[in-house]
């Protein structure tokens, strides 16, 4: 005997039960298994980065270190370091301390290419007027160090003076920079950016809080984090690197840590791969998820028209352009745009993920793959869209305003709205499989939508799609075969699909049967063994189950707060009562996979 049982949150109004999403009350069916959380994410790493001793080291000789004090006028103990009385220039490679405050002052550093710098910034308050409060020409690499205990404040300029460097952020620098310590950094980009290096970024340790115009952090080929705390609030992307150059580069790699950003555009944004093994990620981007993709307030929370943008802005909380890995971390994601994007390919290894979206959850313009980990969508306007969407494993439960998972081959080149950032798919090539985990979707579009074939070997899967006509809760072009698990797919009948006849595993469809909101559903053997027992969250007028207890020749009843609905005899494998407005042997009608005139959905998208 085989029990489900699901209890939705009955009589809530349609934006509710999406919000509702995130904790239904499961009993599990026996044998499903739980989500390992003890994968070893380095084992599929596909990022490595090098840490040297100089950024790991946080301690230093006091005396031996050139000592450098800002105040009215700046003084110099030591060798390696010059003052024109208010601006400090590092002529030699060495370790300085730095502390004392300036209104109007910088620190220079200009050394080989061949030198490393340590600052050790020990309660440092420095301002500059006219340029960035740190800047450095030329050095190897510099680290910052955060001495324990320690707050220090960089500010740069709003308006820079004229020079060589042409600096654009509060701390800038053209080589390599890492910050370590354990004290805490505060960073306030008045001209435009933060940090910015224009070769590798590293934050080692220690707490860091930024506030920028435009960009947070940049660093140009690489941002990488292997621990420590970071806050950041930008007018534009968090977090950014931006090489487009060179494949190997523009990469950002977060390795554990704190992570709280608030950004006007992307949270996290990486040309190339965007890794991320451990950690706690809060996101807020373009205003959140409140500002949806058809507002006009969209992207730097409404300072300015995003119709006036230029084509590539985007607010989407992380976002990659070859490739997302989310290995592992815990996640809270509220972005006016895709919560989690990449340009070709992105995996969910572990890891738990909140998400709150005005545009898609979860969005590859090539595949999509789930192999673990637990993600909640409670808001979306499509919750996982792909050319190829496969699911392995995970507990995945989505809301979505229209397709719950939506698979089409092409590529992200256009947005609702006319935003930049969204998808212009073809039917071409897409492929949905599911072979595993525990997927709950409540949506107002269709609540499964392949444009090509489909396959499910096991797993658990619940759909509530559609009250209109207009769409179903399965919809396929090319074929849905069941081999194994256990489907529940309740809509309305207009357009209700059963699975493909090719399919081995038993399935009925039973349409024109009318449950409400709120009622427990219940499907019994011809002996009165329950194999299912489900409370809906919507009203539904169609039922389509799936499950390895179901055996053709065998009758099966269905029950509604006890009240009998049909009594199902499975004359074969794959069995229909009554009628939908599907033409046999799956797809919509005719006119590429729509209602003849397009068919159109919440939001305004066809």
């Amino acid at each position: 005997m085989m029990l489900l049982l699901f209890t939705g949150c009955s009589g809530k109004e349609p934006q509710e039960a999406l919000e509702s999403v995130q904790t239904p009350s499961v009993e599990e069916q026996e044998g499903l298994d739980e989500v390992d959380t003890s994968v070893d994410a380095s084992e599929n790493a596909g990022i490595t980065v090098e840490y040297s001793k100089k950024d790991l080291e946080t301690t230093y000789d006091e005396t031996t270190a050139t000592k450098i004090v800002f105040s009215g006028e700046a003084l110099v103990t030591g060798e390696g370091a010059e003052t024109d009385g208010k601006n400090v220039t590092i002529t030699k490679g060495g370790t300085y301390l730095l502390s004392g405050t300036s209104e109007d002052g910088s620190l220079s550093v200009k050394v080989t290419e061949e030198e490393d710098v340590v600052l050790i910034l020990n309660g440092l308050d420095l301002t500059s007027r006219s340029t960035s409060a740190i800047k450095i020409y030329e050095a190897d690499k510099v680290v910052l160090t955060l001495s324990s205990g320690t707050k220090n404040i960089l500010r740069d300029a709003e308006i820079y003076e004229e020079e060589e460097l042409a600096p654009s952020g509060a701390v800038y620098s053209k080589g390599d920079l890492t910050i370590n310590g354990e004290g805490e950094l505060l960073v306030y980009g008045n001209y435009a950016h933060g940090i910015v290096s224009k070769d590798d970024f590293k934050m080692v340790s220690g707490e860091v809080t930024v506030y920028a115009k435009e960009d947070g952090i940049k660093g140009k080929d690489l941002v990488a984090v292997k621990d420590g705390s970071l806050y950041i609030e930008a007018g534009s992307d968090g977090i950014q690197s931006s090489n487009d150059e060179d494949p190997e580069k523009g990469i950002v790699l977060l390795e554990k840590g704190s992570v709280t950003i608030s950004s006007g555009n992307d949270g996290i944004q990486a040309e190339t791969v965007l890794e991320i093994r451990e950690g706690t990620y809060v996101l807020t981007t373009g205003g959140g998820s409140s500002i949806s993709s058809a507002s006009e307030n969209w992207g730097n929370f409404g300072l300015s028209s995003p119709l006036e943008e230029e084509s590539s802005d985007s607010a989407k909380g992380l976002k990659a352009g070859t490739a997302l890995r989310i290995l592992g971390g815990t996640f809270d994601i509220s972005s006016s745009d895709d919560a989690v994007h990449a340009n070709g390919n992105i995996l969910v290894q572990n890891g738990v993920l909140s998400i709150s979206s005005g545009d898609d959850g979860i969005h590859a313009d090539d595949t999509v793959e789930i192999a673990g980990g637990e993600i909640y969508i409670e808001m979306s306007y499509e919750g996982i869209e792909g050319a190829k969407v496969i699911i392995g494993d995970g507990k995945i439960h989505v809301g979505a305003k229209d397709d719950g998972i939506n698979t089409a081959g092409g590529n992200d080149s256009s947005s609702l709205n006319g935003r930049p950032g969204q998808n212009m798919f073809s039917s071409d090539g897409s492929f949905l499989s599911i072979t595993g985990g525990e997927i709950r979707i409540q949506a107002e579009g269709d609540g499964i939508d392949v444009n090509g074939d489909a396959e499910m070997t096991g797993g658990l899967v619940f759909i509530e799609g559609p009250v209109n006509d207009g769409n179903s809760a399965l919809d396929y072009n090319g074929s849905f075969s069941i081999t194994g698990g256990t489907l529940l797919a309740l809509g309305s009948s207009g357009m209700a699909m059963n699975v493909s006849e090719t399919s081995t595993q038993g399935a009925f469809l039973l349409n024109g049967e009318e449950v409400a909101a709120g009622e427990t559903l219940v499907i019994k053997t011809s002996s009165g063994e329950e194999l299912l027992s489900y409370t809906t969250e919507k009203n539904s007028a169609s039922l389509l189950f799936s499950s390895e207890e179901l055996k053709q020749g065998e009758t099966y009843g269905v029950y509604s707060e006890g009240k009998e609905l049909s009594q199902v005899s499975m004359i074969s494998l794959v069995t229909t009562i009554g009628t939908s407005g599907m033409a046999p042997g799956g797809g919509k009608n005719p006119g590429g996979g729509m209602i003849p005139g397009g068919r159109k959905v919440p939001g305004g998208r066809p």
